[in-house]
């Protein structure tokens, strides 16, 4: 295929003070297989006060404003300004790990016009990463509570699957397509890869979305189908615990308070309760937990199995407090108390 027929892209970064971390993304778009003219790298800074702008003009981005500071009203703000065919959401802890990873995220789109989508089927492994940087790897999510929601969207070695609802899809030789017509079955899309027709995302509004109600919206507008694509990408989620329960406490937020990042609109996903109580049981009878390790451990000889057992506490003591705490808030609001 000449470079004519491919589809033009913008990659689409929100930044905040990722100067420590940014160059490493931007090195390996540089470094992919196809035409430069078809590649547009918009840059959503917030305000950023190291020199993460530097490096990004560096490599040629186009720096835009993002007044919000947060990742999702930057993502946005780069939907406003992309002019590709294409968008393609990456985070500045992402990279891309070989130099046709591009060209095989577009094939789907230049082989069926059905597709709407398209993202990695894995996170990338490394013996060299970080344990719990391994273990988010082999795990394929970022949140343990989402692999008993079965709603984990990257390859799990335990499930030996890249969902845990059922989703088949069709083979395609090089990725799977498959289709999402019940929103309960909405896998974790929208991040870390996620490939989309931009005139698509620009038909709902997205402006006041959270990532996975972006595709959420753009479902309920008919545009179903998606590819799960045959390659990885790293992501540097975080390398120890510290880092992780900060994270998590964000991820309550945004799930109970989405204008805690510049969100407004109403959450078009409802978790099943039946799945929390299932993690919170298996987390406190412990040895599921052990369970789940040993069986990753079978499959993959590699000690981070284990970070499951913190990383399951840590999930659980974050988002059981901020579930009280939002009881006890409404408990007040709706009873004029006030509590010490």
């Amino acid at each position: 295929m000449s470079s004519e027929e491919l589809p033009s892209l913008s990659f689409a970064i929100p930044v905040y003070n990722s100067g420590h971390k940014l160059e490493r993304l931007l090195k390996s778009i540089q470094k992919q297989d196809y035409p430069r003219e078809k590649i547009e790298v918009l840059v959503a800074d917030g305000g950023s006060v190291d020199d993460t702008v530097e490096i990004a003009r560096k490599y040629g981005c186009k720096i835009l404003s993002n007044p919000k500071k947060f990742a999702e009203p930057g993502k946005a703000v780069c939907i406003d300004n992309a002019k590709s065919e294409l968008l393609c959401f990456v985070d500045d802890d992402n990279e891309l790990p070989s130099s046709d990873w591009l060209m095989k995220v577009v094939r789907p789109f230049i082989e069926d016009t059905e597709i709407v989508a398209a993202e990695p089927i894995r996170f990338e492994y490394d013996k060299n990463l970080a344990p719990l940087d391994r273990y988010w790897a082999l795990s394929g999510f970022n949140d343990p509570v989402f692999y008993y929601f079965g709603l984990y969207d990257k390859w799990n070695l335990v499930s030996n699957c890249w969902n845990g609802v059922g989703i088949k899809g069709e083979d395609m030789d090089g990725y799977v397509k498959f289709k999402i017509c019940d929103l309960s079955q909405l896998v974790t899309l929208g991040a870390n890869g996620f490939t989309v027709k931009t005139c698509a995302i620009r038909k709902v509004d997205y402006h006041d979305l959270l990532d996975i109600d972006k595709v959420a919206a753009i479902i309920e507008k008919g545009y179903n189908i998606f590819a799960k694509v045959n390659v990885g990408i790293y992501h540097y989620f975080c390398q120890d615990l510290k880092n992780y329960t900060k994270k998590a406490e964000r991820k309550f937020m945004n799930i109970k308070n989405p204008g805690h990042v510049g969100a407004i609109g109403e959450r078009k996903i409802k978790y099943p309760g039946i799945s929390i109580v299932k993690f919170a049981l298996s987390t406190l009878t412990l040895l599921p937990l052990f369970w789940y390790s040993a069986r990753g451990c079978l499959r993959k000889r590699d000690l981070a199995w284990f970070m499951h057992i913190p990383v399951c506490w840590v999930t659980i003591a974050v988002y059981g407090k901020g579930y009280f705490r939002t009881r006890l808030e409404k408990f007040r609001l709706n009873f004029g108390c006030v509590f010490l």
